[in-house]
């Protein structure tokens, strides 16, 4: 199976529109089975569009409105211009930048059997920038194998009984450990490989493996290469978007891609790219 995950950082690009068909167009190229991506966003003063004529999208219960902006839509019909269908979930988060609401999304080649939207973090307020959720989405293969795909935007490490990235993977082990899907997790964990929060994120309940570690070839390590928003004074490249998969799983690949050596940059994140051995 082919993965990608990307923080998309959306609407906070120059040439959006161009870099947003590059994606569409690498993931034709690519082929890619199932997509997860994180800073997902839509402005807050658009158009709502009726979820019954949005192609392809699978609701949840609660559903936050779509807008016409959508960011993920809009990726998903210029992959429908390309030929490649695609079905496609997206959950709110928060409130971002006053202007924009932001969200977490999965994208599969696969028809999507049912999703669900888990708050994880201590605050549920959607104007607070702490507020995280993750998006899951049931989908099975034409050979009748389902999986959990699973999509997450999560807070920095505080140290232990700290109420970010502590509690909200505390929260998401509990939530994931109740299904017995293999689970594939792609995601901006914003906790650098090696770190205490990686550690302790490896060292989880949840069965899953991060897919560069076991993969037998990589390609490219870092996914940010320089100071960003939350990462104010980074003076290092470091490593903090991961796709996990199965304890069980073999991974072929492992590649960063829009890294703006081998691929086009098109966010302030680059993504990683996994094909596993079925």
């Amino acid at each position: 199976m082919k993965l990608l995950t990307l923080n998309t950082h959306s609407y906070g690009e120059d040439d959006q529109d161009q870099k947003l068909a590059f994606i569409a167009q690498s993931i034709a190229e690519w082929d890619i089975d199932v997509v997860g991506l994180q800073e997902v966003n839509q402005k807050i003063i658009g158009h709502r569009v009726d979820v019954k004529n949005i192609v392809n999208f699978v609701p949840m219960d609660g559903q936050v409105n779509v807008k016409e902006d959508n960011f993920a839509m809009r990726l998903v019909a210029l992959l429908a211009e390309l030929g490649k269908t695609y079905y496609w979930s997206w959950a709110m988060t928060h409130i971002a930048h006053d202007t924009m609401q932001e969200g977490v999304a999965i994208l599969s080649k696969y028809p999507i059997d049912s999703v669900t939207s888990y708050n994880v973090s201590k605050s549920h307020n959607w104007y607070d920038y702490k507020t995280r959720r993750i998006l899951t989405a049931k989908i099975t293969k034409p050979n009748g194998e389902s999986f959990m795909a699973v999509s997450g935007h999560f807070s920095w490490w505080h140290g232990k009984n700290n109420e970010e990235f502590h509690y909200e993977w505390q929260e998401t082990e509990k939530y994931l450990t109740r299904t017995k899907l293999p689970i594939y997790f792609m995601g901006d964990f914003n906790n650098p490989a090696g770190t205490d929060g990686y550690d302790y994120m490896v060292s989880t309940a949840i069965p899953i493996t991060d897919s560069y570690t076991i993969a037998e070839e990589t390609v490219g390590g870092p996914t940010v290469l320089k100071e960003i928003g939350g990462w104010t004074g980074l003076k290092e490249q470091i490593r903090i978007d991961y796709i996990f998969v199965p304890k069980d799983v073999k991974v072929k690949t492992s590649e960063v891609v829009f890294d703006g050596d081998r691929q086009q940059a098109v966010s302030d994140h680059s993504g990683v790219r996994v094909e596993t051995i079925d």
